[in-house]
């Protein structure tokens, strides 16, 4: 355990940029992984430990437009610390994470201003498959896949407010999770993928438990 690492985003304080760091588990010796004087956010590590992949609002020319800042999805691996572009469809690309096969991952997409999905992708960008579809304009973000890849945790806003939901890793056998709140988000697994871990918005305390 003491010898484990956590992939964290790390910024100055408000107005300044935000990169990624790798630190020891308890948040000292904290290296930068990147360098890319924007906000960059959402680390996720493959479960081989050799990728880590990550969005960064970097700022370049989309089609015929003018130069804007996107959020695209980055691979950045560690032993060659070798980085390349994955995902830079127009608009988000962004929550990525890694299947157990450490070949491919999970990401939320919203092409040509669609609501957000989540895709499989493979880690060279190059094949991509639809998971979710709506439903109508419901936003499916934040995916999570259980221990064994066979399940999908994610966040939905498909009954009105963002709660946790289930699927199956093609997509189907949809289970809502969470009932209680006004906005749950970010769900993570269990080792043993008998838990869910989310955050929940408290409007009393005005913040996220």
């Amino acid at each position: 355990f003491f010898k484990s690492q956590i992939v964290v985003g790390i910024d100055g304080g408000p107005q300044t940029n935000r990169e990624i760091y790798i630190a020891d588990w308890d948040g000292f010796n904290a290296q930068p992984v990147t360098n890319h004087h924007t906000i960059t956010v959402s680390p996720a590590w493959s479960r081989n430990g050799e990728y880590i992949a990550y969005t960064a609002f970097v700022k370049r020319k989309i089609g015929k437009g003018p130069t804007r800042r996107n959020p695209d999805l980055f691979i950045y691996e560690l032993k060659t610390k070798r980085r390349w572009l994955v995902s830079y469809r127009d608009g988000l690309n962004s929550g990525a994470e890694f299947l157990p096969d450490n070949k491919n991952l999970l990401l939320t997409l919203s092409q040509n201003s669609r609501s957000a999905d989540i895709h499989k992708m493979t880690l060279d960008g190059k094949t991509i498959s639809p998971i979710t579809h709506g439903p109508g304009t419901a936003m499916n973000v934040e995916p999570a896949i259980s221990p064994d890849g066979s399940t999908i945790a994610f966040s939905s806003d498909r009954s009105g407010k963002p709660m946790i939901y289930t699927m199956s890793a093609s997509g189907g056998n949809v289970q809502r999770r969470t009932f209680a709140g006004h906005y749950n988000s970010t769900p993570t697994w269990a080792p043993d993928g008998k838990k869910l871990a989310f955050a929940g918005f408290d409007r009393d305390k005005d913040n996220f438990d």
